[in-house]
């Protein structure tokens, strides 16, 4: 129980930060996604032990009210105000309840020692030091003690613990840092920010791993301003491999850097998931801290300490409006980011980080700084006739990488198209973008030669203008290999060379007939049947002449009185 006493000891030291509570009246472009995924979602802890102390003495036995704190990190886990960080934060090292820790108690009465010394030897030297701080573990007692958690979220500065830290409860029981070295806290926030936690088990050795907390040589460095020192950092470095500690509980190794402070904050991978917890740093023989060793809780213990204690991992509204924003961000389309950020904050307005970066992103667009945009065009037929009409597709979009993806509303853009011609004049047209980009245009013309067409546009709020690449296609002569001059190169739509076809051939056909009309026997008159003819008159020459009649059938001619007709043999009258 001893070595295991002194091991716990030394881990509290190497994870989070001893501190006497005051009386209160960008790298690569994964480690910067990791880094404003995580930076918003990461909060600081503060956990103070309020106790009562009693020590004996001569004249009796004395209470001393003494208060030890431990500062570490912790992030959300969902919109509902959850975080999550080390057992061993809360003050939780052998037992899951802090008044029974024997870790704990030890602390507090070496604090009270320290207290003791303070008021009546403040004077003393080292050896004072220890040798009550031994005989006050060996003789005093505990009498009551009260646990206060503070969590902040973003800079603070070191007086402002009491102003801008939120109280918060324990849930469930923490599990101490001979388990699981986890426990949940709950604040009366809605719409926090929150880190997905993802699979420990899909890491591979080498992968890069980021961790996000507030370690303490940075906390309370003498030599930064107390504006700024208060703030989380990001350390990178990468999945080292798979261990087990001697109380068996799987623990992943790592050398991003991480110290004092830095217990309960997350370990994200290149996709700003959660794969590991902040938990554990190494400590050599001579009870030095060795840099580059550090042990993580695998985010599969967390995810099923969550399911346990009946806490959900889920991100809300401001998560999805900040990612957007963050997409905007990184794409440099800083007006929509911009947009996308003070939404957020209408949501949360404890939303440090996209403070920082409105005002980063003003500053972009106050230097004139926008998105690269790209243009394409395609021309069919790559061939055409005189007075066939070409058609002519394209599209302008975002240019680049996109590190989360957004949509862009390209809607009302508007294109102009410059079609050159072989004679050297050129003409210009403007059409209208979709929403997703794309934009088409019809065109034709009667000069034989080689063209090209460009699309190009002065851009909008977020992207700057573009130009495409020249597109070629040739328009080759008309019907029979000639175009004919002062004619238009299409009538209603169809290719002058095809309607002059079309005429001709009317023409031809119109000819036939009428030549076939011509050749063709003039009919005979058909008589009516109720008509008859008189006899014709004698000639002055000579005698008469017989009349004939014809048939009332066929008007074929019949000899006088004829009863039938010779013809068609129908019957007469």
């Amino acid at each position: 129980m001893k070595r295991m006493l002194s091991v716990l000891f030394l881990v509290l030291v190497a994870f989070s930060t001893a501190v006497t509570l005051p009386t209160v009246a960008q790298g690569t472009s994964q480690a910067e996604l990791a880094a404003n995924l995580g930076l918003p979602a990461t909060v600081f802890i503060v956990t103070g032990l309020v106790s009562t102390v009693r020590y004996p003495t001569d004249t009796g036995f004395y209470d001393l009210e003494t208060t030890v704190a431990a500062v570490g990190s912790g992030f959300f886990v969902n919109s509902e105000g959850y975080v999550v960080t080390n057992g061993h934060v809360v003050w939780c090292m052998t037992h899951s309840n802090y008044r029974e820790d024997l870790v704990t108690k030890q602390q507090i009465l070496a604090g009270a020692a320290i207290d003791y010394l303070l008021q009546f030897e403040p004077n003393a030297d080292e050896a004072r030091i220890q040798f009550m701080t031994k005989w006050f573990i060996d003789n005093a007692v505990i009498r009551d003690s009260i646990r206060l958690i503070y969590v902040i979220l973003g800079s603070f500065q070191a007086g402002e613990i009491a102003a801008k830290g939120k109280l918060a409860k324990v849930i469930g029981n923490p599990s101490p840092m001979i388990e699981r070295d986890l426990a949940i806290l709950k604040v009366d926030m809605s719409n926090t920010p929150s880190l997905v936690v993802g699979d420990s088990d899909s890491l591979r050795v080498g992968e890069e791993v980021y961790v996000i907390g507030y370690p303490g040589v940075v906390s309370f460095s003498p030599i930064l301003s107390g504006s700024t020192m208060l703030s989380p950092s990001l350390t990178r470095g990468i999945f080292s491999g798979r261990k087990e500690t001697i109380f068996n509980t799987p623990t992943l190794q790592t050398d991003a850097m991480m110290t004092h402070g830095n217990s309960g904050g997350p370990a994200l991978n290149a996709k700003g998931e959660v794969i590991g917890v902040a938990n554990m740093g190494s400590i050599s023989e001579a009870g030095q801290e060795v840099a580059g060793f550090n042990f993580l809780v695998p985010s599969k213990l967390v995810m099923n300490y969550l399911n346990e204690n009946g806490v959900d991992n889920e991100g809300g509204t401001v998560d999805e409006t900040y990612r957007r924003g963050l997409g905007y961000y990184f794409a440099g389309a800083y007006a929509s980011a911009i947009a996308d950020f003070e939404a957020a904050k209408r949501m949360f307005p404890f939303h440090w980080h996209a403070d920082e970066l409105i005002v980063d992103s003003q500053s972009a667009l106050d230097r004139g700084e926008k998105g690269e945009s790209s243009m394409t065009i395609s021309v069919s037929p790559s061939k055409a006739t005189s007075g066939q009409a070409v058609q002519v597709k394209g599209s302008v979009q975002h240019a680049g990488e996109l590190l989360l993806p957004v949509e862009f509303d390209w809607s009302g853009a508007s294109v102009t198209l410059t079609y050159a011609g072989p004679d050297g004049a050129s003409s210009t047209k403007a059409v209208s973008a979709s929403k997703d980009g794309n934009f088409t245009d019809t065109f034709t013309s009667d000069k034989a030669g080689a063209w090209t067409v460009t699309a190009s546009w002065d851009g909008n709020k977020d992207h700057s203008g573009s130009k495409s690449e020249p597109t070629s296609f040739t328009v080759e002569g008309g019907l029979l290999g000639f175009t004919i001059p002062g004619l238009p190169a299409s009538i209603l739509g169809i290719p002058t060379a095809y309607v002059l076809v079309g005429v001709v051939a009317i023409v031809v056909v119109l000819v036939v007939v009428l030549a076939r009309r011509r050749k063709r026997p003039t009919p005979t008159p058909r008589p009516s049947e109720a008509v008859t003819y008189a006899p014709a008159m004698p000639t002055p020459a000579g005698p008469s002449v017989s009349a004939e009649a014809f048939c009332v059938h066929c008007g074929a001619p019949m000899g006088a009185g004829a009863k039938f007709c010779r013809k068609c043999g129908k019957a007469q009258g």
